[in-house]
């Protein structure tokens, strides 16, 4: 092992390996906390090295110290389960050893990889690369490898880690470096990561396509691939990434995560249909390959984007029901949970139905499972977070969480107690304390939490005339007001003060005409159809092109089966923009109509335009 101030998380990797190797050497580079004494109780050989920004050097002098026939290479961010069993491993005596590593996300999700992490000490081996380095195992083609059962669970790419080590920054400047020494292959596809990970996706592109360009025999290509589909879908250039995942999957067939990667750039592109298809073949129970890029593209995963295509459309219970199945596969996927808490509240259930699905889920599991779920409830604002953090012994909570939870609670004399006892309100809180104002008219808090949104003096003086009811006069211009009064009113629906919700909403109609739309569409997500629709008429008729406008009326009747008021609005729509969903949605309307001759129209025009789409490529032309 290499480590610097890893006093955190050593002791954890250390007890992993605890009577499964003979021998432990650690090479300290520079450690100021207690990570060599941890070592020294573990009996380990330290050796200390300069740093030089080169990990490969830093590997090669640990390997070097090293006595044993096989040496096992290890991060202090990494370890083993229990009952790990390496010797059986070895039993066929190969010269290296490639591991799957299980690197955990912060939502409660995980991703692989594989590296070869165990190897005969006297073959000759030796590491390469400043970062992400590795043993040089293409230079000795003569050498046997296998692959190992045991895994390695890794969690320094959670979130936290990554900031409080400085990785991002470190990584890029010791890429940089290598490449002006050497642009391999294998360094373009780091670079290419590294960009990736600061959300550069055009230039983490650009590596990608450089490194396979140049290479003839990369072990991590199917890897690269999946990280271009990604680069693609957050450029929003789904075309050339729905092409690229079709030439992927007619290569590669069997390989499971080609097949969500597409259907993420189909859901993002509007074609839910395609989409759904895609995520139900990954959980269709067919025999995927063992070994995928991501956990849960065969369960968890698939049944949560299944949860938001069906959450968008307005079909609550079947989102419900996948949002469900996703938390039954891994209950601390935050993703689900926050999906799934969002859904009891639109659907209005009670909160003892929603604590009974609770406690099927959650009874007898561990702290990290219970630690999940009060995470998911409190970032939610359930009302089921007084009782939830109560049962769990909760009872000393930080000031500004109690005043959170009581709020929600409906205790709200005493959480408005607690958040002005404060020295100060966190930016988190802002529109709980917001909301908590308008309840109760009572400005006392405006000043608290001022702070945390760098709010102009024409701005607050607006809030406090909310707060104190004074009716909205002359069109407001904000754009801050805007996306601070439509979470408030989200946080009333929750906490069902219709009253308020109503007041706040006469103050977003004096908005902008996006503010209007979203506001409309949070009466639908809670069920408020009639009241949607009804705003959006009013709007209409000032502006009857308004594609968005169209688009949001012709869902919403589209949504009620009233056919022949959807097709006005999507055939207005149809004109202005090359819409995939509301030219789907306009085709289900025909043949809603039993209209046989333009539903032929429409689907020979999809063909034209959507070619990339099989359900479109299938639909009827009579």
């Amino acid at each position: 092992m290499i480590v610097k101030n890893e006093e955190k998380y050593l002791e954890k990797c250390l007890n992993s390996v605890k009577g499964v190797i003979d021998e432990l050497i650690i090479v300290d580079t520079g450690s100021t906390d207690r990570t060599l004494e941890i070592a020294i109780h573990y009996k380990a050989k330290i050796f200390n090295f300069e740093w030089t920004h080169d990990f490969a050097a830093a590997r090669n002098y640990s390997i070097q110290q090293a006595s044993c026939d096989y040496i096992l290479q290890l991060d202090a961010d990494e370890y083993f389960d229990e009952n790990i069993d390496l010797q059986k491993d070895l039993k066929d005596e190969n010269d290296y050893y490639s591991m799957r590593i299980k690197n955990y996300n912060s939502d409660g999700g995980a991703h692989y990889h594989e590296a070869i992490r165990l190897f005969k000490r006297n073959r000759g081996l030796y590491y390469e690369g400043k970062l992400h380095e590795h043993l040089n195992i293409l230079n000795n083609s003569g050498l046997i490898g296998g692959k190992t059962k045991s895994y390695i669970n890794h969690t320094g790419y959670l979130k936290d880690i990554v900031q409080e080590k400085g990785k991002l920054e470190r990584n890029l400047l010791i890429m940089e470096e290598e490449l002006k020494d050497n642009p391999s292959p294998y360094n373009l596809y780091n670079m290419g990561k590294v960009f990736m990970t600061q959300n550069q996706y055009e230039k983490a592109l650009d590596y990608f396509k450089k490194s396979y360009e140049k290479a003839d025999n990369m072990s991590y290509v199917y890897q690269l691939f999946l990280y271009m589909l990604s680069c693609y879908r957050n450029l929003s250039r789904f075309e050339e990434g729905i092409s690229l995942a079709n030439i992927l999957i007619r290569r590669q067939p069997r390989y499971i995560d080609f097949y969500y990667e597409q259907g993420r750039l189909f859901e993002q592109a509007g074609y839910i249909q395609d989409a759904e298809a895609l995520y139900k073949k990954c959980i269709s129970g067919d025999e995927w390959p063992e070994r995928t890029a991501k956990e849960g593209v065969s369960g968890y995963l698939s049944y949560y984007r299944l949860a938001c295509l069906y959450g968008k459309q307005g079909k609550i219970g079947e989102a419900f029901d996948y949002a469900f199945l996703s938390l039954t596969n891994n209950r601390t996927y935050l993703p689900a949970l926050r999906l799934y808490f969002k859904l009891m509240l639109k659907a209005n259930i009670n909160n003892e139905e929603v604590a009974s699905h609770l406690n099927q889920l959650y009874a007898g599991n561990g702290k990290e499972d219970i630690k999940g779920l009060l995470m998911a409830i409190y970032e939610v604002r359930h009302p089921l977070m007084a009782l939830y953090f109560k049962e769990g012994g909760h009872t000393e909570l930080d000031r500004d969480i109690r005043a959170t939870v009581q709020m929600y609670n409906k205790d709200y004399e005493a959480s408005l107690r607690n958040w002005l006892e404060l020295p100060q309100i966190k930016s988190d809180n802002t529109i709980d304390v917001l909301t908590l104002s308008l309840i109760l008219k009572d400005t006392q808090l405006l000043d608290k939490c001022r702070g945390t949104y760098n709010v102009n003096h024409k701005d607050l003086q607006l809030l406090v005339n909310i707060v104190q009811r004074i009716p909205a006069i002359e069109s407001l211009e904000s754009c801050w007001l805007e996306t601070v009064l439509l979470q408030i009113s989200e946080q009333l629906f929750i906490l069902n003060e219709f009253e308020t919700f109503e007041f706040v909403s006469s103050y977003i109609l004096k908005c902008s005409l996006t503010a209007k739309l979203e506001l409309a569409r949070l009466l639908l997500e809670y069920g408020f159809i009639d009241t949607a629709a009804e705003l959006m008429l009013d709007k209409y008729k000032e502006d009857p092109e308004n594609p968005e406008l169209n688009h949001l009326l012709g869902s919403i009747y589209m949504n009620v089966s009233n056919y022949d008021e959807a097709v006005h609005y999507l055939q207005q729509l149809v004109k202005s923009r090359d819409d995939y969903s509301a030219f789907e949605s306009l085709y289900r309307c025909y043949l809603g109509l039993n209209d046989v001759s333009n539903a032929k129209r429409i689907a020979l025009e999809m063909k034209k335009k959507f070619p990339l789409s099989p359900t479109v490529l299938a639909f009827q032309t009579f």
